[in-house]
């Protein structure tokens, strides 16, 4: 069984399609979406939907809610009562449970294949999350699919999409996206896109509490922000203000009721009535829907288009209910809206309907030979026309005479067949098959020359009577960081937003500096990839690092060699990186670093360091402007000032949850991109001084001793003499080729040593070192206890082994994406 899924931030929905329509899977409550919360009880019994919301406020500590937010953050929800601790990606694993068990009670089959619709501007950590999620959920199969396009394969259908350009409009409880589609001959393509992960409905709920409700607790003794009690008063807020919304895109004005939400520190009874109007909210929402307005603007600019280009706005989402919103669109494009289509269940159903049009694996795997004919046929899955050729080869063992047989093509429910006809002799087939419906199944029929039946395999095919989807766009650029001179980065863009997936690239690279084999703890190349359109790096994310080691390669690798990076990215956004260097003639694929997810308080604090800076540089370049008397930069400063102000202080006062925390987030890096490409360029790094070795001389005299020949003693002493003319004629240069190279005989040396060898595995088999696999370092370990005494040769290998399995330190963590890159152009 197969289905199409709208994970949401606060509802989600699931869908399938049976006789041609889709159909939302209904939840217990009866109703179209559930409510994406998890409530686990001390028992450890997990609720989710509709009586996990209602556990809220009376249970606020046992509950989460809107972690679609946090999806591809290091966050960890604690449930107290039971002591789980669950990370967003398991969240919607159980939300994703939750729906497909709703999916098998409505057709009684199981679901192991299913298309999920996830943000367009959704990032690549937080489609690995969701991968994840699908894969904790029992998910075999998962296809993502943009959410604008999910909507717009809904509205497809429609005769008069033909030819047409929509504007797709999707504003969900916690994210925004704005897509320009064409439809165009036989094709439903993303023309451009714009969006924020962090801009949703709930963004308005937070402002009617902030503005409308909190004034109101002034007269009461509230309990500390941290505290269970505050907590659930909070969430009873956030319901109430939500019910307000949602009445205030029906009624002029409703009545807020605060009740049941606990006591004060006095002991007093926190309750009250207040009267809001829609006039109200508006005031309130109207710089928020403008934010979602500009991104419009921006999405249509990218695309090369006017609104006068556009035919219509598609509207998806909860908040697209709220005639504010249809006004604002209406005042800044002048152009029809279309809602014909649930707005809450619009991505489920595209979903769906592009879910079975996809030619899953697994669904159709060949079996071994045996009396069925097996047919390879070639169709496609979607096609806008009533007409529609599709074509044949009767293959496998000559059981059959392919001229010896007749086939049929019939339409479910007999409402067109094609008629029989003989193959070719070859069994090439071909024949026109009528669509006359918007799903259209297809069964196959075969007989021989006395009329008796013939299995085959398959015996069906669907063709989904709509535009096919092409290839969708890729929301962020994936780049590759070079190292340009002797400490400065520079970026190249490997896909560019925009780029047509699936995709692959191969880019030639060479080697920064030169990688030795055998060499314990060099450091490796560094292959560095991020994702991003900002040349600060800081302001892209950093999503991994391909390593070449040195305990994999047999040969050196000098400085100035050729590296081929081939870098492929599929529908999914899954990327993989290889590395192949043609002098080794070695291919390098399993190395890849991916960094630990960050938690939104560290992304947070890195961005606010920056946001420092980048006021105290401002206020710097003002006062210049007031020196020059250049109003304008004045007058342009201090609007970025204003709005870093602003920033600062929602940092350091916001009592937001940490779902509402990712917003700032990316507030904070807007600015400072903005603040950048405005006036500021991106920080260099600080040049490190170059330390001298004088201590280390001694030391490589003792090894010389212990461990060197004849031709290291040589090389030490014309290495001295180089460092005393070096000295005398004041020459940086060659006493940085002196540092280099006694640093590379110091480490020769050393590792020659036995006893280094044997420091190094008494560390490694310490108590309390943490490896990534465990069961492999303890064998390791075992061997390294019969190596010691017997074969330093082989104990060598074993600690390199188990230096590569340790466990990195957060400072390691955290340096990974500071190291530069082993390559250059």
């Amino acid at each position: 069984m197969i289905c199409g899924i709208d994970l949401g931030t606060t509802n989600s929905a699931v869908s399938i399609v049976k006789e041609g329509n889709t159909i939302i899977c209904k939840n217990l409550e009866q109703a179209d979406v559930t409510p994406s919360v998890v409530h686990i009880d001390r028992k450890g019994r997990i609720r989710v939907g509709k009586r996990a919301y209602n556990r809220l406020i009376d249970d606020p500590d046992n509950v989460a809610a809107e972690f679609k937010r946090l999806m591809g953050y290091r966050e960890v929800k604690h449930f107290d009562a039971s002591g789980k601790k669950l990370t967003p990606e398991k969240l919607s694993a159980e939300v994703l449970k939750f729906l497909l068990n709703d999916a098998y009670r409505a057709t009684d089959e199981e679901v192991t294949q299913a298309v999920i619709g996830v943000p367009a501007a959704f990032g690549h950590l937080q489609c690995e999350a969701t991968r994840d999620a699908a894969e904790l959920a029992g998910l075999k199969d998962v296809i993502f699919l943009q959410e604008p396009i999910a909507a717009s394969v809904a509205y497809g259908f429609d005769a008069a999409a033909k030819g047409q350009r929509w504007l797709v409009y999707d504003l969900g409880g916690g994210t925004f996206d704005a897509a320009v589609v064409s439809i165009y001959g036989d094709r439903l393509s993303v023309l451009a896109h714009q969006g924020n992960n962090a801009l949703g409905g709930k963004d308005f709920d937070e402002l009617i509490i902030k503005n409308i409700f909190l004034p109101y607790l002034e007269e009461y003794e509230l309990p500390e922000s941290d505290s269970e009690s505050f907590r659930g008063l909070y969430q009873g807020l956030k319901r109430t203000a939500e019910e307000v919304k949602i009445i205030l895109s029906q009624a002029d004005e409703t009545t807020a009721s605060i009740f049941d939400v606990g006591e004060d520190l006095s002991g007093k009874e926190i309750e009250f009535e207040i009267s809001v109007t829609r006039k109200q909210l508006e005031e309130l929402a109207t710089g928020k829907i403008e934010e979602t307005i500009e991104l419009c603007r921006k999405a249509l600019k990218e695309a090369g288009l006017q609104a006068s280009g556009l035919d219509r706005i598609i509207l998806v989402g909860g908040p697209t209910y709220m005639p504010m919103v249809r006004r604002h669109l209406n005042e800044a494009f002048g152009l029809p809206l279309s809602f014909s289509i649930d707005p809450m269940t619009v991505v489920a159903r595209g979903a769906a309907l592009y879910a079975i049009a996809q030619r899953w694996e697994g669904l159709a795997e060949r079996k071994p030979a045996d009396e069925k004919l097996d047919i390879a046929l070639k169709y496609p899955s979607m096609w806008p026309y009533e007409e529609c050729r599709i074509s044949g080869k009767i293959e496998g063992k000559a059981i059959f005479d392919p001229s010896s047989v007749q086939l049929l093509v019939q339409a479910e429910g007999g409402i067109w067949n094609s008629g029989w006809f003989t193959p070719e002799k070859d069994g090439y087939f071909e024949v026109e098959v009528k669509l006359l419906q918007n799903a259209n199944n297809f069964f196959i029929y075969t007989r021989d020359e006395r009329g008796n039946t013939i299995e085959t395999r398959p015996d069906s095919f669907f063709i989904l009577k709509a535009p096919a989807v092409d290839d969708p766009p890729l929301p962020h650029t994936i780049c590759v960081e070079f190292l340009a001179g002797e400490r400065e980065s520079e970026f190249e863009p490997v896909f560019k937003k925009g780029t047509r997936l699936p995709s692959e690239k191969t880019i030639t690279c060479r080697a920064a500096r030169t990688l030795r084999p055998g060499h314990f703890g060099e450091k490796p190349l560094n292959i560095k990839v991020f994702e991003g359109e900002q040349e600060d790096i800081s302001l892209n994310e950093y999503i991994g690092t391909l390593e070449i080691r040195s305990e994999d390669i047999e040969r050196k690798i000098p400085e100035g060699t050729e590296i081929e990076l081939h870098f492929e990215i599929d529908q999914n956004r899954k990327l993989n990186v290889t590395a192949f260097v043609p002098l080794l003639d070695q291919w390098f694929a399993n190395n890849m670093y991916v960094p630990e997810k960050q938690s939104v308080d560290e992304t947070l604090g890195k961005n606010f360091g920056q946001l420092d800076e980048c006021l105290a540089d401002l206020e710097k370049q003002r006062k210049e402007a007031v020196r020059q008397k250049d109003e304008e930069k004045i007058e342009i400063i201090d609007r970025l000032i204003s709005k870093g102000e602003q920033l600062q202080e929602q940092v350091y006062y916001s009592e937001q949850s940490q779902g509402d925390m990712t917003g700032l987030v990316g507030e904070v890096r807007g600015f400072l991109a903005d603040a950048m490409e405005t006036f500021i360029s991106p920080p260099k790094e600080k040049e490190e001084k170059a330390a001298g070795l004088p201590a280390l001389i001694p030391e490589i005299e003792n090894l010389l001793d212990e461990v060197g020949d004849k031709d290291e003693e040589k090389e030490f002493e014309f290495l001295k003499k180089l460092r005393e003319k070096a000295g005398q004629r004041n020459d940086p240069g060659t006493m940085k080729r002196f540092e280099k190279d006694m640093q590379e005989l110091h480490t020769r040396l050393l590792l020659r040593r036995p006893s280094f060898w044997l420091e190094w595995y008494n560390y490694l088999a310490r108590p309390g070192v943490r490896y990534v696999n465990q069961s492999l370092a303890d064998k390791l370990l075992e061997k390294g206890e019969i190596a010691r005494e017997e074969d330093i040769e082989e104990l060598k290998k074993i600690v390199v082994e188990l230096y590569a399995l340790l466990e990195k330190t957060e400072q390691e963590k955290a340096a990974e994406s500071k190291r530069p890159p082993g390559i250059r152009r």
